[in-house]
């Protein structure tokens, strides 16, 4: 189980992956970096929930957008701790 400490660690290593890249990502660059599938990244692209942008038909990630968006997803005070850790008696 991954603690939380991990959790929290984890997106600097991947902000810090996105540094020095100045060419737009494909929607497989995001699936092997995010460790997802292309089709999950695909939905997050039609819930405009990714920072993205389209050449004619094509998708695109700058990686820039990409970094800052994982910074404010991952940030420690996005994540919430769920009721089913509480402690049980």
């Amino acid at each position: 189980m991954e603690t939380r400490r991990e959790f929290v660690n984890q997106p600097l290593s991947l902000v810090g992956s996105l540094q020095g890249k100045t060419r737009a990502l494909r929607i497989g660059d995001v699936a092997r970096l995010l460790n997802v599938s292309e089709r999950f990244v695909y939905k997050l692209v039609a819930e405009k929930c990714i920072p993205h942008f389209r050449i004619g038909s094509s998708i695109r990630f700058d990686p820039a957008s990409l970094s800052n968006w994982l910074n404010q997803t991952m940030a420690p005070s996005s994540v919430e701790l769920r009721g089913d850790f509480r402690r049980r008696a």
